[in-house]
C-alpha cells in the first residue's frame, strides 16, 4: 500500500529537522574550546607583544593571527569529526557519536586525518581574527576613550 504524500513529506520533514542538528555534540565540542583557546591565546600575545612591539595595533594585529592559528591548530579535529558527522547523513545508522567517528577517521588514516584541511583552515583563520580581534580592541578603545574624555573632546580630536 502506498502512503498518503502529505505522509512522505512528513517523514521526509522530521529527517530535514533531525538533519540540522547532527553534529551539534561535535559543533560544541569544537567551539567553546575555540572561544576559549582564541581569547585566552590572544591575551597572552598582546601581553608578550605590547612589550616588543611599539604600535599597539600592529601587536594586536600579530596577537590576533598567533590566537586564531592555535585555536584552529587546537580544534581541527573536533571540526573534522562534526563535518563528517553532518555529511553522513540521517538513514539508518548513521548516527554516530564523535567518539565512535573519531575511532573510524583514525582507522581510515591515522591520527592525521583528524587535522584534514588544516591548511586551508590555517590560510583564512588567522587573517580574518587578527582583523576581527585588531578591530574589536580599537572600537572598545574609541568607547573607552568617549566615556573617559566626554563626547566633545572627542569631536575635537583628542582620541
Amino acid at each position: 500500500e502506498k502512503s498518503h504524500p502529505w505522509a512522505r513529506l512528513g517523514a521526509g520533514l522530521g529527517r530535514a529537522w533531525a538533519g540540522l542538528w547532527a553534529g551539534l555534540g561535535a559543533t560544541l565540542t569544537r567551539d567553546i574550546p575555540y572561544l576559549v583557546l582564541k581569547w585566552l591565546t590572544y591575551s597572552q600575545a598582546q601581553t608578550f607583544l605590547g612589550s616588543v612591539i611599539k604600535s599597539a595595533t600592529a601587536a594586536n594585529l600579530i596577537a590576533g593571527a598567533v590566537a586564531g592559528a592555535v585555536a584552529a591548530t587546537a580544534v581541527t579535529p573536533a571540526d573534522v569529526i562534526k563535518t563528517r558527522q553532518q555529511t553522513s547523513g540521517t538513514g539508518p545508522g548513521s548516527k554516530r557519536g564523535v567518539i565512535a567517528v573519531g575511532r573510524e577517521l583514525i582507522h581510515e588514516g591515522g591520527l592525521s586525518s583528524l587535522f584534514r584541511g588544516l591548511g586551508p583552515r590555517l590560510m583564512r583563520i588567522p587573517i580574518y581574527t587578527a582583523i576581527t580581534l585588531a578591530t574589536f580592541d580599537f572600537v572598545k578603545d574609541v568607547f573607552l576613550a568617549t566615556n573617559t574624555l566626554g563626547v566633545t573632546d572627542l569631536h575635537r580630536g583628542e582620541l
